[in-house]
């Protein structure tokens, strides 16, 4: 089903109970939607310095980094609201762009009220570049193309270090661009699938100047998820690159906003995208696995490139 007739259907839909009408019968499964789905609220949450598990009609806080809601010895808190949305409510018809978070939670015993407010200028939400020596140190963590043109700026004729850890994706289109960064001038092709097995090709032209023979590192981890996962795994096709931290989230799916009833948004999955190498995408795997990467002088900058070279990229 293309997106044209899925946005067709959803004009219609004015009620939750018509929205599960038309992900049983029409799209997709209810289940599989929210399998597909649920990251798009980890990855919101983790923006507040919450880490949480979701399932279809659940929503737990299982750890907090963020001094406005502390765990204590509790081993999770359950979310009953979200900005007054009730959680059922909220999984379906997202809205993810405040800054700031009226939980209403439970701990087992008693109700709780907390403000949560956004997280910023940490490594989860932030764009610079370092200059060490030969090493240009790129932390990447939302593409955007303010970023994009600050990176054709610099001169990275040696050693890069590409830095994904925290990215959590955004629109493929930007996402095209950073891989023009690192691979040769040519034409290339993303395959994609959609849920009925109807196969189609993206593709993209990539007429810059900026590859070269460059000894490239690209950092992941499991924060690293959708298109962030889609450009690790270009690049590293037509690169000459080492991957190296932890196991990507492993969501290779290309999703649309859409406006529905009383001013709510639904994220409907629309793509699957084929990953090379991967048959049953569940994340990609580094060449190297290092979970904890400290980078606060430069040598720790120069051992990336020492385990790099006892690898056989080829």
């Amino acid at each position: 089903m293309n997106l044209n007739v899925v946005e067709e259907k959803i004009d219609s839909i004015t009620n939750l109970k018509q929205w599960y009408y038309f992900l049983n019968k029409i799209y997709l499964s209810p289940n599989k939607y929210y399998n597909l789905c649920h990251n798009d609220v980890i990855n919101y949450f983790s923006k507040f310095g919450l880490f949480v598990k979701v399932t279809r009609t659940a929503l737990k806080i299982i750890d907090s980094i963020n001094s406005d809601f502390v765990l204590g010895n509790k081993k999770y808190f359950e979310v009953i609201e979200v900005n007054n949305n009730d959680v059922v409510n909220f999984l379906i018809c997202k809205k993810l762009n405040a800054e700031f978070l009226n939980l209403l939670v439970t701990d087992g015993n008693k109700t709780i009220k907390k403000t949560v407010h956004m997280i910023h200028g940490t490594l989860h939400n932030s764009n610079f570049i370092r200059l060490i020596n030969e090493i240009v140190y790129i932390h990447c963590s939302v593409f955007n193309q303010e970023f994009l043109e600050e990176i054709k700026e610099i001169k990275m004729e040696k050693k890069v270090i590409f830095d994904v850890r925290y990215n959590t994706g955004g629109e493929i289109k930007n996402a095209l661009d950073y891989i023009k960064i690192f691979v040769p001038r040519g034409e290339y092709n993303i395959y994609l699938e959609d849920f009925k097995s109807e196969k189609y090709v993206l593709k993209y032209f990539n007429n810059s100047n900026y590859y070269g023979t460059r000894e490239i590192v690209i950092l992941i981890g499991r924060f690293t998820m959708s298109s962030a996962e889609i450009v690790v795994s270009e690049i590293k096709k037509y690169a000459n690159v080492l991957t190296l931290g932890e196991t990507t989230f492993g969501k290779n799916i290309v999703q649309k906003q859409l406006k529905v009833y009383n001013d709510n948004f639904i994220v409907v999955p629309i793509y699957e995208v084929k990953i090379h190498g991967y048959n049953n995408f569940k994340g990609v795997v580094p060449d190297v696995s290092k979970p904890s990467i400290n980078l606060r002088v430069e040598k720790d900058y120069n051992e990336l490139f020492e385990r790099r070279s006892c690898c056989d990229l080829y």
